[in-house]
């Protein structure tokens, strides 16, 4: 595998050695947050506590609950205040 020079700053290489995992190297640590968002999302997740983990997915499974048996409601497409110019639409 071919390899290039990277200079980053000290409080980068920091903030990846925080976020590198047990036989990972930087380059894995790059390329694991260089992923989809949802990948992101799930690797910083996993560099949590576990109590804390828990404790985000008690909230989030709560919230969706409340969300799935909220109503919807009516959002009137006109902003107050907000002016148009005329001959243009939104």
């Amino acid at each position: 595998m071919e390899t290039k020079t990277l200079r980053i700053s000290e409080p980068a290489y920091d903030a990846l050695i925080v976020h590198k995992r047990p036989g990972e190297s930087l380059s894995d640590v790059i390329l694991r947050f260089a992923g989809r968002d949802e990948q992101r999302v799930c690797g910083f997740l996993q560099t949590l506590d576990p109590a804390l983990r828990t404790g985000i997915a008690k909230t989030a499974s709560s919230a969706k609950k409340e969300l799935d048996q909220a109503r919807p409601r009516k959002v009137s497409r006109r902003t107050p205040g907000l002016s148009v110019p005329a001959g243009k639409s939104r």
